[in-house]
Order: C-alpha cells, then sequence, then structure tokens
C-alpha cells in the first residue's frame, strides 16, 4: 500500500477488487507485495470480468445468479479452483486468460499454493511452543490437515 498525500493507495481500496471472489483472483493473478501495480493498467478490469464470466461461456453474467459464475468457483480452495478452471471448457473465454494466456496459468497455479486452506486445525492451542515434543506434533497435525 501507498499513501499519497494523505491518501492510502493500493489493491486494498481498489473498487474493481470489492468482492472475496474479485480479490482471491488478483491474489491468485498478480503478486502484490513484488509490485504494488499490475503493468497492465487493465488488470482489474480483466480480473472483475473473468470472475463475472458465466461458467457455460456465454459472455458476462452481471446480475445472474451467482452459482452460474466463475466467481462461485472462487470460494474453493485455491488449488482446487485452479485445477478446476484448468479443465473447465470456459477457461478460453475468461478475460485473464485471453490476455494473459500461459503465464497467467502458471502463476496461479504456483500462487495457489501460498492460500491458506481454512480446517480444523487450531494452532492457537500452542501459542507458545515449549519443547520438541509440542513442535512434532503440531507439525504433524498440519501435515495431516
Amino acid at each position: 500500500m501507498r499513501i499519497i498525500g494523505k491518501h492510502a493507495y493500493g489493491p486494498a481500496t481498489s473498487t474493481l477488487l470489492d468482492s472475496e471472489a474479485t480479490w482471491n483472483l488478483a491474489f491468485l493473478s498478480h503478486d502484490f507485495n513484488k509490485t504494488i501495480d499490475h503493468p497492465d493498467p487493465n488488470f482489474t478490469t480483466h480480473v472483475r470480468r473473468t470472475v463475472q464470466t458465466k461458467l457455460d461461456g456465454s459472455g458476462l453474467g452481471i446480475g445472474e445468479d451467482p452459482a452460474t459464475l466463475v466467481a462461485s468457483l472462487l470460494v474453493l480452495p485455491a488449488p482446487r479452483f485452479v485445477y478446476l478452471i484448468k479443465k473447465h471448457k470456459v477457461l478460453q473465454s475468461l478475460p485473464l486468460s485471453q490476455v494473459y494466456g500461459q503465464e497467467w496459468l502458471e502463476t496461479i497455479e504456483k500462487r495457489s499454493w501460498l492460500c491458506e486452506v481454512e480446517s480444523d486445525l487450531n494452532v492457537s492451542h500452542y501459542p507458545d511452543i515449549q519443547n520438541l515434543e509440542q513442535a512434532q506434533e503440531l507439525i504433524e497435525r498440519i501435515r495431516r490437515a
């Protein structure tokens, strides 16, 4: 995030990345920690339109049932979303795929593994690991999750 004058500027303030689905896809599609701005000034528009694309490939579904849109897949764990979208018939009609091609697919694949998957694993049980046995137990719980 940048501060320009007295205003914060960054992806979190974008009106085009104002939903969970758009933010999730933007995160997968670009490393904001590396560079706050995507080199393509139309990036957030492509993200928004990709999320709004109908799963049947018939175009944008503005005002449509959210379950019929790519957005519905973006509530899944990120690796699952990537797996499904790479095999889906709609892939070639997605704005991000059309503009960035294979490079985009490789980026979302790589970045999908950075996302945490909610589970019943509660690491707060171990705020201060005191010994090797506690650390090994936590590592084993994470491995199983």
